[in-house]
């Protein structure tokens, strides 16, 4: 088995640097390809991508419960490094356009916007294959071992969220922006075969890999919609937390973060190494959970992560409501800070929350279908944070959005607590 997960990291982290540099990536495109567009253009493509996940993710889901595992993961794969590919182009060739030519390059932005919302229903697609359907199947009844694998692909995500922006951001700078999205559209094209390759190693390793999904073996259909299904679930109201700290732009992977802070002046390289400092605290989460699961239930480990998290963005929100407009880059860098330090609860309490919601979904079948529904309200409490960058477009009002975004965490933070108080699972790892 540990092959397999070795297997299955691998595959992993091939996904998830092509995801990660490009989203890093097409926030500083679009403001350069449409200048005068404020934090619009980024707005848009956040939209556009939230959206369309909103509407898949549930669709995406129950695929992963009723067909073969690696014929799923294989397809999402392909939407999401050819439709990279694709973006790339579209970016590629209004970069080329004369600056005066803006009809002709909103046409192409609005290209890149389309493709790049399909790769992320790919990229959204094959996380949630790989990270919650097959760890599951692999670990069996194994919740010390699950606990293990979920922190070690968590680490794998963390870990490309430090290089790749940095990464990123060197490409642009040393090669220009139309070289460097070519580069971007060849590495993904070329992970999709080993990508695949891994998978199909890890499953001839493990036989439980090649059953079928219990939903696809039961071979019926089930009565119930994948919304009732998941509305019904015993933790719901973990996952209705978990979805709430989407509702966010304090994030080190929001693009309109990365739009705001390189609009006030702080240095590109400032912005990727803020990106990198983000994932890298979150990295102590996937050490620190693994450690604390074997002290205290799941529920708490959650409960100190969320407060934890809620902590550190008040102290890195509110002294900008002291300070001068537009913030000093000394309030922006202190903000940046508080930013990356939360990072640690945020993933402690992800790698909690999944874990709950993987070992109590009820039927233990509908895995797949449940946590599709989950990442479709993610993607609308994302959705609604870029319809509010939308509505505020102007930079000068991003300071609404930040405090709107803490209102959200502390509103999570006490579902998550009464939840986590009144709540028993029998299984006894959490």
């Amino acid at each position: 088995m540990d092959r397999a997960a070795g297997l299955l990291l691998v595959s992993q982290a091939l996904a998830t640097w092509g995801s990660r540099t490009w989203s890093f990536a097409v926030a500083l495109l679009l403001l350069e390809l449409l200048p005068g567009a404020g934090l619009a253009a980024v707005s848009a493509y956040g939209l556009a991508d939230c959206g369309l996940r909103l509407l898949a993710s549930p669709a995406v889901g129950r695929l992963v419960d009723r067909h073969d595992r690696l014929a799923v993961a294989s397809a999402c794969y392909a939407a999401q490094h050819g439709f990279v590919a694709l973006s790339c182009a579209a970016a590629f060739a209004a970069l080329r356009l004369p600056a005066a030519d803006t009809q002709a390059r909103a046409a192409l932005a609005a290209a890149l916007l389309a493709c790049g919302a399909i790769a992320g229903v790919g990229s959204a697609g094959s996380a949630l294959s790989t990270t919650r359907e097959w760890p599951r199947a692999l670990c069996g009844g194994d919740a010390r071992r699950l606990t293990l694998l979920n922190a070690r692909l968590r680490s794998v995500d963390l870990f490309c969220a430090i290089v790749a922006p940095a990464a990123a951001a060197a490409l642009l700078s040393w090669l220009g922006s139309p070289r460097a999205v070519l580069f971007f559209a060849a590495c993904n094209v070329a992970s999709l075969w080993p990508e695949r390759w891994a998978l199909g190693a890890a499953r001839r390793a493990v036989p439980a890999l090649a059953r079928p999904p219990e939903a696809a073996a039961e071979g019926r259909a089930r009565p119930a919609s994948p919304l009732a299904l998941y509305l019904s679930q015993p933790d719901l109201a973990a996952a209705a937390s978990k979805a709430l700290l989407y509702l966010t732009v304090l994030s080190v992977a929001s693009l309109l973060m990365t739009g705001y802070l390189c609009w006030a002046g702080v240095p590109k390289a400032e912005v990727a190494l803020f990106r990198g400092a983000g994932a890298a605290t979150g990295l102590l989460a996937t050490v620190a959970v693994p450690l604390l699961s074997r002290r205290l239930p799941l529920l708490v480990v959650g409960r100190i992560s969320i407060a934890y998290q809620l902590a550190w963005l008040a102290v890195g929100v509110l002294p900008l409501a002291l300070s001068p407009s537009p913030p000093s880059l000394t309030s922006l860098r202190w903000l940046m800070a508080a930013v990356v330090l939360s990072r640690t609860g945020l993933w402690a309490f992800d790698i909690a929350a999944t874990q709950i919601m993987q070992l109590g979904v009820t039927p233990s079948s509908a895995l797949g279908t449940v946590s599709g529904v989950q990442g479709s309200v993610c993607a609308a409490c994302e959705l609604l944070a870029y319809a509010a960058g939308l509505c505020m477009s102007q930079p000068s009002s991003f300071s609404w959005l930040m405090f709107a975004s803490l209102a959200a965490v502390a509103s999570a933070t006490g579902i998550y607590w009464r939840y986590s108080f009144t709540r028993r699972l029998t299984s006894s790892p959490v």
